[in-house]
């Protein structure tokens, strides 16, 4: 049987070649990681109640009916762009198109389609982009 003193001593003489000074070299180590550890943690903890609260419902007030937007609306916003056009000549492009009706297919689709056409023909006017734009929308299905 192992005496009482005898585990001390062989704990002193398992350690007493290394000394106990030579262990604060890792002490630096050992506090940065654990640092980072901790801030780590700090950082994921913050990040998921962060995205808890994303989560949560919106109060009743800013909830409602989906507000639609309409074809033309669709063609000012995002067609304008596309064919590089502004103000009375972008309205009067999407009134031009708009006018048998609303076609089923987005607007900025069809600018798009124009604007491909259009460098397909190494024709870069404007006129060309709106041209193409309001006969491709009067052609479609509406």
């Amino acid at each position: 049987m192992v005496s009482a003193a005898f585990v001390p001593s062989l704990a002193m003489s398992y350690l007493g070649g290394m000394g106990i000074g030579s262990l604060s070299k890792y002490r630096r180590p050992f506090m940065i990681g654990g640092f980072v550890i901790f801030a780590a943690g700090a950082l994921l903890r913050w990040h998921h109640g962060r995205q808890l609260d994303s989560m949560q419902s919106a109060p009743a007030a800013e909830r409602g009916p989906a507000i639609a937007i309409s074809w033309h609306e669709n063609c000012v916003t995002y067609a304008c762009r596309i064919a590089h056009t502004r103000g009375p000549e972008c309205k009067d492009m999407c009134e031009r198109a708009a006018q048998g009706g609303s076609p089923k297919v987005q607007a900025e689709r069809i600018a798009n389609a124009c604007n491909q056409q259009c460098v397909a023909d190494e024709d870069l006017t404007t006129q060309c982009r709106i041209e193409c734009f309001v006969s491709e929308a009067a052609r479609l299905p509406k």
